[in-house]
Formats: structure tokens, sequence, C-alpha cells
């Protein structure tokens, strides 16, 4: 990448810094397990009782009996619901004393549902020129698509993202895979950043992210991503006040990204010679 358009992504970034950004947006679904009218995920309790790993269902959402006949649909013959507790509290008109209370609601996944129109997935749009940036990273880690929310596995050298019709946009979709992409350039054989102890010291982890949400803003200029810079910023201005609000960080951080972005783009050797066919997306 020419030292001109490092720059001028940089300098678009700390813009958006100096005009004062929104707080930065989550841009996808949460794969959290969650009641799908309400979009509330659950928590404590009901967060185990409804985990994938306990129920066995793919989709994370649930619907109370009377949620699925307000949409016009029916729980399929033979399917368990799973109980879900809900706390309360209320007052005795009496003694004027406050009490708390627990009942037991019935819930049931989607996937147990029939004649379920409801649908939290929109249409999507590949963009061609990222997609051939993706396909022409030979060196690549894994790439798997589920019910996962975004996050890079240095251990198994693994992206997870959700599906790309869970964003809010197919920007949002490239601009945070590009993001997990550029943790992985961190990895041992690859860049070697280190990554191990970033998650016992905000100081580093801080300096992590910031390469990664540069590098993928590098990215997306690079392939005609649009739409996302503002998040981008306010993602960069959320990891900042972790380093005392010095946008040097951004200077710095960006030297680091365009490492990322010329390994990603194969710009700069990265060691490896030989071509092979780069590993599929694993749906």
């Amino acid at each position: 990448m020419s030292p001109k358009v490092m720059e001028i992504v940089t300098s678009k970034i700390i813009e958006a810094l100096e005009k004062g950004t929104a707080p930065w947006k989550q841009s996808w679904a949460s794969s959290r397990s969650r009641n799908i009218i309400s979009g509330k995920p659950y928590s404590g309790a009901n967060a185990l009782f409804t985990h994938p790993m306990v129920t066995g269902f793919e989709e994370p959402g649930f619907l109370t009996r009377n949620q699925i006949n307000k949409l016009g649909a029916t729980i399929k013959e033979g399917e368990r619901y799973l109980p879900i507790l809900f706390c309360g509290s209320g007052k005795n008109e009496e003694t004027n004393k406050e009490y708390r209370f627990t009942r037991f609601y019935r819930i049931w996944n989607t996937s147990q549902i029939e004649g379920l129109s409801f649908n939290d997935t929109r249409e999507t749009e590949k963009n061609q020129s990222a997609e051939d940036v993706l396909n022409g990273w030979v060196d690549r880690p894994r790439i798997t698509t589920g019910p996962y929310n975004p996050c890079y596995g240095p251990v198994v050298d693994t992206v997870y993202m959700p599906e790309q019709g869970k964003f809010n946009s197919d920007g949002e979709y490239y601009s945070t895979l590009f993001h997990e992409l550029v943790h992985s350039t961190g990895n041992k054989k690859r860049l070697d950043r280190d990554l191990k102890p970033l998650m016992l010291d905000s100081h580093s982890y801080s300096k992590e992210e910031l390469i990664a949400e540069i590098g993928s803003a590098f990215l997306c200029h690079h392939t005609g991503v649009k739409g996302v810079i503002e998040n981008q910023a306010a993602y960069c201005q959320s990891w900042l006040k972790a380093l005392k609000n010095d946008r040097e960080f951004i200077l710095k951080a960006a030297r680091g990204a365009d490492k990322a972005f010329r390994m990603i783009t194969e710009e700069a050797s990265n060691g490896s010679s030989k071509k092979e066919t780069p590993p599929k997306v694993q749906a």
C-alpha cells in the first residue's frame, strides 16, 4: 500500500475522532441465546439453560407459547419445552412490605416451531474485490461461519464469524471479517505479535485492537467497502481510552496495520513462495 493511501485512511480516522465520534455500535446480531421478539439475550441461569452445549440447538432464538401463537406458528408435535426463570418483586398491600418471587416460563427453540415466518437474516451481496483478496491470500487462517460472535482463535488459527446476513450491512460484515483476519497476522507463524498475553494486559490488548481495526480500514478502502469508517473510528476511540487518549498510538498502530495489510494482500513477501489453494470457508 502506498504511503499516500495509508495517510488518507489514517487521516480520516483521526478527523472523525476530532469531530467527536458516536459510541461504537455492534454491527451483528448476537449469537447469545435470546428471545427473538424482545431481542434480549438470556442471562444468569437462563443463559446456561439455553446454551447450545446444553440444549443441542444450533439456533439461538427462543419464543414463549403466547408469542408463537401471535405469530401464527405452531409447536412441532412431540417437541418439549425448556424452562426458564423469571425473578421479580412485588409489594404486600396489607403490610406494605416488598417481596421477591420466582416464576417458571416455558420456551421453545425456533427449530421446534413450524410456520414461523420471523427471520432476522437479511439478503446479502458479495463484494467481489473483497472476495478476491480473501481468496488470494494463500496463508490465511481457516474461516468458519456459524452461530458465533466474531473472534480469532490463535491456537487453532481459525476466524469464527456469524453469517453475513446477521450483520446490519454487507460493509459491516467485511469490516469485521477483515478485523479478525488482521488479528490472525499476529500469529507466531506470520508476523508474530505475541498474542498470548493480550487478555492479561489491557495496554497491549488496546494496541492490538487498534492494529486490527486500522488494518480493517485499510482493507475496506482497498476493496471499496463503504459506510464503515465512522464506526471504525468509534471503535478506535473506545480502545484509546485505555491508552490515555494518546492519538499518537493511531499512527503507531497504522504502521503495524500496514504490515498486516501487505501480508493479507500479498503486496510484500510473507515468507512463503509456495502457491497453494487457500482453505475454504466452512459453513
